[in-house]
C-alpha cells in the first residue's frame, strides 16, 4: 500500500446532545469547540501514512473517547463530518467527507458527574478484552430491549467467567424456549414462576428487565475497575 505525507490534518467530529463537560480532563489532542451543527471536537492529526487509515485510527480513537464518557454516564453521539488540512497561509483546505455516524456508545444522561474525570489515561489502554466488553455494555445500555439489555450486559459478566447460576440460566431461557437441563429448569422456574421464558408475559418481560438491571451494575462495576 503507498503512503502519502498527510501533514497536519484537523478531523471534526458533531456531538449530540450538547453536554457540559467541563469538569473532564481531555487528552490534549482532543479539542472542543463548535460548528454549523453545535457542539463539536477537533482531532488533530500529523502522521506520515496513507489517509484511509489514519482516519480510522482516529474514529477509533474517538469511539473510545465516547466509550469512557459513556461510563461516566454522559450520553454523547459523534458524527463524524469534516476533514481539512491547515495550509501555510492559514486557509482550511477541506477534504470531501461523507457524514459517517459513530454512535457505537451511548448511554443515560446523569444527575450529575464526578467533579474532574481525566478521560486520558483510559484512551491508551489496549486490552482487547476491555474494549470488547465496552462494546457489550453500551450496546446493552443503547438498547431498549431488555432481552438484548441482559444478553449484552451478561456477556461482561461471562468474559469474566462470573455469571450466577440464576443469570446463567435466564441466559439459557432467553435464547432457547425449550430447556432440558433440570438445574437450569430449577432456576428459570425460581426467577420467572415458569419453566421456560415467554417474551408475550408482561410478568417475564418485567423480571428480565429487573435482571438486566442488576447486570448493568454488575457489568459498570467491572469496567470502571479496569478504567
Amino acid at each position: 500500500m503507498s503512503t502519502e505525507d498527510i501533514g497536519n490534518y484537523f478531523f471534526m467530529f458533531s456531538l449530540q446532545p450538547p453536554v457540559d463537560l467541563s469538569g473532564f480532563v481531555l487528552p490534549t489532542d482532543i479539542r472542543l469547540g463548535y460548528n454549523m451543527d453545535g457542539m463539536a471536537i477537533s482531532l488533530e492529526v500529523s502522521a506520515t501514512g496513507v489517509l484511509e487509515d489514519v482516519k480510522k485510527d482516529t474514529i477509533l480513537r474517538v469511539k473510545k473517547f465516547l466509550a469512557v464518557l459513556a461510563l461516566q454516564e454522559v450520553n454523547v453521539t459523534a458524527t463524524y463530518g469534516s476533514l481539512y488540512r491547515l495550509l501555510p497561509d492559514g486557509a482550511k483546505a477541506f477534504q470531501v467527507v461523507i457524514m459517517e455516524s459513530i454512535s457505537f456508545y451511548d448511554s443515560i444522561l446523569p444527575n450529575n458527574i464526578e467533579p474532574i474525570v481525566d478521560v486520558t489515561g483510559s484512551l491508551v489502554i489496549s486490552d482487547v478484552k476491555l474494549w470488547r466488553q465496552m462494546g457489550h455494555y453500551y450496546k446493552g445500555t443503547s438498547s431498549k430491549d431488555p432481552i438484548e439489555r441482559y444478553r449484552e450486559f451478561y456477556q461482561v459478566i461471562e468474559d469474566e467467567n462470573t455469571p450466577t447460576a440464576t443469570e446463567r440460566a435466564l441466559r439459557h431461557a432467553l435464547n432457547h424456549p425449550m430447556l432440558s437441563s433440570p438445574t437450569t429448569i430449577l432456576e428459570v422456574t425460581n426467577a420467572l414462576g415458569s419453566p421456560y421464558f415467554d417474551p408475550m408475559n408482561q410478568a417475564h418481560v418485567d423480571a428480565i428487565s429487573k435482571y438486566a438491571a442488576a447486570l448493568q451494575v454488575k457489568a459498570k462495576n467491572i469496567l470502571k475497575a479496569k478504567i
